[in-house]
């Protein structure tokens, strides 16, 4: 609703880049202040939600960050705009509010609301609904085919966010991850529609390869989950 919000604004005034992305990341800070207000106020604890520090022993499960890194250096290869120092700002002040925000309701909110359904289809779900919710950028003015795009793309990255979330059982990694991945996409040049599929197309292999990884890292922690569970209560 935020995002629709901020894209009506800015083309109902016509405004330029810069000023669109600081109409829209207002309306993004405003949606993580309601969602820390729906927070403080339910029964969630801001731990529950992932504001704690990442589990020891994590790192080595989602294999050091290292995909993370080679995906986003892969966006690189198509250029770096030349930008002001205001559309910098403006870029960094967008992209931290959606880092929080996406990473909050998706991964915080919605991923522990769902995971009575059991925690792997609690990430689909959630995964889905985040893909979904990026048709919204058509109300910027944004052009379909990259959307479409960009929803399979953040369908694949929601389940590897979830991932992350869920064996590191914090927020940290992901916002980072997040507000970086949505930074560096304003600073690297636009690229050719030949060139987006290709980017995006090894980007979303490496994407399903490092969630096939963790979803069995998942798997093995699910297992030994219930094996203690049971030698407790046969104890």
């Amino acid at each position: 609703m935020f995002y629709i919000l901020g894209g009506v604004i800015t083309q109902v005034l016509k405004m330029n880049e810069i000023n669109s992305l600081l109409v829209n990341g207002i309306c993004v800070w405003l949606s993580i202040i309601i969602a820390l207000i729906y927070i403080w106020k339910s029964n969630f604890r801001f731990s529950d939600i992932g504001f704690r520090s990442i589990e020891k022993k994590s790192k080595n499960k989602i294999l050091f960050y290292f995909p993370v890194i080679i995906i986003e250096v892969i966006g690189f290869f198509v250029g770096v705009r030349n930008v002001s120092e205001d559309y910098i700002f403006a870029a960094v002040f967008f992209t931290l509010a959606v880092g929080f925000a996406e990473e909050i309701y998706f991964r915080g909110l919605i991923l522990k609301t769902l995971e009575g359904v059991g925690i792997k289809k609690a990430i689909i779900i959630s995964s889905c609904i985040f893909g979904v919710t990026h048709l919204g950028n058509l109300a910027g003015g944004a052009n379909i085919f990259y959307t479409i795009i960009q929803v399979i793309f953040a369908f694949t990255i929601g389940i590897v966010f979830a991932e992350i979330f869920y064996l590191t059982k914090s927020l940290i990694p992901v916002i980072l991850w997040h507000f970086f991945h949505d930074a560096f996409g304003f600073l690297q040049k636009q690229p050719q529609i030949n060139e987006t599929i290709l980017f995006a197309g090894i980007q979303t292999v490496i994407l399903i390869l490092y969630a096939l990884y963790m979803w069995k890292m998942i798997k093995e922690e699910n297992k030994k989950r219930l094996n203690w569970e049971y030698n407790r209560a046969a104890s």
